[in-house]
C-alpha cells in the first residue's frame, strides 16, 4: 500500500495542506514510531491530545500528519491534512481503499478466540493462497483500519479481526472492512457492561455481516446457545451438535494433540492439531468451513492445520521437565476461563489455576467470578490462586478454603510459587490483560528455566 496525500485527502474528505505529491506507506499514533514515509495520526484521549506531538515529527523524518486543528505547515516543516476527526478519517480512508481491492476479505469477531481463530484460518488459507492478516489483535477502530490498510497489492486473501467493546463499534468496522465472508465464534459476556444482556451483545456483533454479499457466507458456532437459532441462506454453522453444516466427530485428545473428523457435504476430512480443547476444534471447523466457501482444497487446508502454533500467552503449553504450564495470561472471560480449565483437567498429577480478576464485567462481575470458581471446582482442579479484588468471588466459588488461597498482588504469588510447585504438577494462569498475569509466567519461567 502506498498513497499520495493528494490521494489520501481525497479518500477522506480533508483539506490538504503542503506536497500533495509526497507518499506515505504507513500510518503511527504512537509520536516515537515516527519514520521517514509514514503519516501521523493524533488521537484526541481523555488526558493526552496528541497534536502537541507533531512538532516532533520532523526531527524524526515524519513528513506528513492528519490533524483535527489548523497548522503553521510551514513554520513546523510538514505537510498535513485538515480532517474533523482522525479516526473517522482512518476508517474512510481504509474503506475507499478496501473498495480497490478485488480479494476475499474474511471478517472475525466473538467474544472471545478471535486471535486463535484468525491464525487457524488464515494457516488453512496459506495452503492455496498469498494471506494478508491482522497483525497480534489489532482489531479495534484504529487497529482495524490500520490492517486493511497494510494490504499489500500481492495479497489474494485478507483475514481481519473485529473487536468491539461499545454499541455502534462492530457497524463502522464492518462498513469500513466490508468482509465477504464473516465469522462468529461464540457469545459471551465480555463487555456485557456497555451492552446489559447477552442478546444485546449478539446483536451488535451481528453487524458484521452487513454488508456480507448476496454470494458470501456468514459463519457461526452451532454450539452456541445464541447463534444456533440464527436462519438464513448464506448463514452455516460449525460445531459438534446435531445439525451443524460443518461437524465434528470422533474427537480424540491424546499428546498434547487433538485429532477429529470434519464432516461436510458428504465429504469426511480427517484432522490433527497440536492442541487442546474442544473450542479450538471449532476453530480448526470453521478454517476448513472459510476454505470450503472460497473453493480451495479443503485437504490441503486440513493438514495446514497440523502446524498450528499458539499465539503469544495464549494457551501456550510449556513444558519445564515434569512440571508443565499453560500460558494463557494474555486476557479473560468467564467463557475463555472455563475452556482453559476443561484443557487444565485433561492433565494428570496436581492441577493448579491461577486465576485473576476479569474486567468490564460491570454488574455481572460477581456472578460471572462466582461461576468461574464454582466451575473449576467442578472440573476436578486441585488448587486455586486468586488474584486481585473481583477474584475474591473466584475464591468463594470454588468453596474449598483447604486447597485455595486469595491474593491481593502478583508479587504476593511470585514470592511463593517456587516453593510451592512440585514434579507432576500442571498449572494455568489466565487473567485480563490489566492484571499482568504474564509476569507470574515470566517468574515461573525463570524459577524453572
Amino acid at each position: 500500500m502506498e498513497f499520495t496525500l493528494k490521494q489520501i485527502a481525497e479518500y477522506t474528505g480533508g483539506k490538504l495542506f503542503g506536497n500533495g505529491e509526497v507518499k506515505v506507506n504507513a500510518f503511527f499514533t504512537d509520536s516515537r514510531e515516527a519514520k521517514e514515509n509514514m503519516m501521523f495520526l493524533p488521537i484526541v484521549g481523555e488526558r493526552v491530545d496528541a497534536h502537541k506531538f507533531i512538532p516532533t515529527l520532523k526531527e524524526k523524518g515524519c513528513i506528513a500528519t492528519f490533524s483535527e486543528k489548523p497548522l503553521d505547515e510551514k513554520a513546523l516543516g510538514i505537510n498535513y491534512i485538515l480532517i474533523e476527526k482522525s479516526v473517522l478519517a482512518l476508517q474512510k480512508l481504509a474503506k475507499n481503499f478496501r473498495s480497490t481491492l478485488n480479494i476475499p476479505l474474511i471478517g472475525i469477531t466473538g467474544s472471545v478466540g478471535k486471535t486463535t481463530t484468525k491464525e487457524m484460518i488464515a494457516l488453512a488459507l496459506e495452503s492455496s493462497l498469498r494471506v494478508h492478516k491482522t497483525l497480534g489483535n489489532a482489531n479495534s477502530q484504529i487497529g482495524l483500519p490500520r490492517t486493511v490498510l497494510a494490504i499489500e497489492k500481492e495479497s489474494e486473501a485478507a483475514v481481519l479481526e473485529m473487536g468491539m467493546s461499545m454499541p455502534g463499534e462492530m457497524g463502522r468496522l464492518s462498513d469500513t472492512a466490508r468482509p465477504n465472508i464473516a465469522v462468529i465464534t461464540n457469545i459471551g459476556v465480555s463487555h456485557i457492561e456497555f451492552h446489559g444482556t447477552k442478546e444485546n451483545i449478539m446483536k451488535e456483533k451481528l453487524h458484521i455481516a452487513d454488508f456480507v454479499p448476496e454470494k458470501g457466507a456468514i459463519l457461526v458456532n452451532g454450539d452456541d446457545e445464541l447463534l444456533n437459532k440464527l436462519k438464513g441462506k448464506n448463514i452455516f454453522t460449525f460445531g459438534v451438535d446435531e445439525g451443524c453444516d460443518y461437524k465434528a466427530t470422533d474427537i480424540k485428545e491424546e499428546n498434547g494433540e487433538t485429532s477429529f473428523i470434519c464432516t461436510f457435504s458428504g465429504k469426511e476430512i480427517p484432522v490433527t492439531i497440536p492442541t487442546l480443547g474442544i473450542h479450538n476444534v471449532r476453530n480448526a471447523l470453521v478454517s476448513i468451513a472459510v476454505a470450503d466457501k472460497l473453493n480451495l482444497d479443503t485437504e490441503k487446508a486440513a493438514k495446514a492445520l497440523s502446524s498450528y502454533k499458539a499465539p503469544d500467552m495464549r494457551q501456550q503449553i510449556k513444558k519445564y521437565g515434569e512440571i508443565t504450564v499453560i500460558d494463557d495470561s494474555y486476557n479473560a472471560s468467564p467463557d475463555s476461563v472455563k475452556a482453559s480449565l476443561d484443557i487444565l483437567s485433561s492433565f494428570k498429577g496436581r492441577k493448579i489455576a491461577i486465576l485473576a480478576d476479569m474486567l468490564e464485567l460491570g454488574d455481572y462481575s460477581p456472578i460471572g467470578h462466582n461461576e468461574v470458581g464454582t466451575y473449576a471446582k467442578e472440573r476436578g482442579i486441585d488448587i486455586l490462586f486468586a488474584l486481585g479484588t473481583e477474584a475474591k468471588e473466584i475464591y468463594k466459588g470454588f468453596g474449598d478454603a483447604d486447597n485455595s488461597r486469595h491474593f491481593d498482588k502478583i508479587e504476593d504469588i511470585n514470592e511463593i510459587i517456587g516453593s510451592f510447585i512440585k514434579a507432576g504438577d500442571t498449572l494455568l494462569i489466565k487473567g485480563s490483560r490489566g492484571m499482568h498475569t504474564d509476569l507470574i509466567v515470566k517468574k515461573i519461567d525463570e524459577i524453572l528455566s
